[in-house]
């Protein structure tokens, strides 16, 4: 029997882990990167720059002097690419006297690849927290949701199950981070409902395509046999017991 359906059965809400899976997961904790000095004081100047309401619509195409692609930079240490895209939102943070500011970074390419930061301001510089994702599977999506209404937003970050193989790839997990006691942690198995009513129909969804694609080829059984091993994660966490593809 497989071996994450037993532990399923005998302790509950218990998902495989990345070694225990044939894909690579998500990370569970983000890159944190501590900005001090020099840096951190530009970085300081830009996020200033960018206020509250243009934090909000801030979404420009190929435009390097925008303050948001000048503070991604510093840390990436390069410059936007053709069709390469931002969006800059502040971000409340439990505890801290002032928001934090998030960036979304499209990348372009047939990757579709997301960047998303966080820099959190603390003395003496910046905290900066670091995911990557993919537009790839499922277009674009929202990074802050309120999952469990407290005023906290939690960041959803969605990324291919696996490696990319172009146009075949169509399994996707969305991992779910919670702002707790200073800092990120993984909180997938917290938010119950949210896989419920969101990610299982996604997962249906890609599900009923496959089977109307050549359901023959290898990379579609590869692909259903990533869902069946998305779709168990899924179960562990809101305790159900149904499997894709019954």
């Amino acid at each position: 029997m497989n071996t994450a359906l037993v532990l399923l059965l005998v302790f509950g809400a218990v998902y495989p882990t990345a070694a225990e899976s044939a894909w690579p997961l998500m990370e569970d904790q983000p890159k944190v990167q501590t900005i001090r000095g020099d840096r951190a004081q530009r970085m300081r100047e830009l996020v200033e720059q960018i206020s509250p309401h243009r934090a909000r619509i801030c979404v420009d195409w190929e435009h390097e002097s925008n303050p948001s692609w000048e503070l991604r930079g510093l840390l990436a240490g390069d410059s936007p690419g053709m069709g390469d895209s931002i969006s800059a939102v502040r971000l409340p943070l439990r505890g801290d006297d002032r928001p934090a500011l998030l960036l979304k970074v499209v990348i372009s390419g047939t990757g579709h690849y997301v960047q998303v930061l966080v820099f959190r301001e603390v003395p003496g510089g910046f905290d900066v927290y670091e995911w990557w994702g993919s537009e790839k599977t499922h277009g674009a999506w929202h990074v802050i949701h309120d999952l469990d209404r407290d005023g906290q937003p939690e960041i959803l970050i969605k990324d291919f199950v696996g490696e990319y193989s172009g146009a075949s790839t169509a399994v996707a997990w969305t991992g779910v981070w919670a702002w707790e006691r200073a800092s990120w942690v993984r909180a997938d198995q917290r938010f119950p409902g949210f896989y419920e009513s969101h990610v299982l129909p996604e997962l249906r969804s890609v599900e009923s395509d496959l089977r109307r694609a050549d359901s023959g080829s290898d990379l579609t059984e590869e692909n259903l046999r990533k869902l069946q091993f998305v779709r168990a994660r899924v179960d562990a966490i809101t305790g159900s017991s149904g499997a894709v593809g019954r």
